[in-house]
């Protein structure tokens, strides 16, 4: 499930919520997974969807794999993978 010569754990993402008051992606800590989730640590105060439960950073919870997505901005490694790096190179 790890990719080789990459350090598995742990890795930055963005946890994808889509609830009544639109989307929002909230920065995470990977720590762990299981075969249908990952086990998170929150980097921030965050509410989970579709239950009145707050994390507080520092806690952890398991979450379905496909809420998360690796953190492009924090440098991620495994964001790399699998994007373009010049969108418009199909059209030339």
């Amino acid at each position: 499930m790890s990719t080789p010569g990459v350090k598995p754990y742990p890795w930055r993402g963005l946890l994808c919520l889509n609830g009544m008051s639109g989307y929002h992606e909230t920065p995470v800590l990977v720590v762990g997974e299981t075969p249908k989730q990952y086990r998170v640590e929150a980097i921030e105060r965050m509410r989970l969807a579709g239950r009145m439960r707050w994390l507080n950073p520092g806690e952890r919870v398991l979450v379905p794999r496909y809420a998360i997505k690796p953190d492009p901005v924090n440098g991620d490694r495994r964001a790399a993978t699998g994007t373009r790096s010049d969108p418009g190179a199909s059209r030339r």
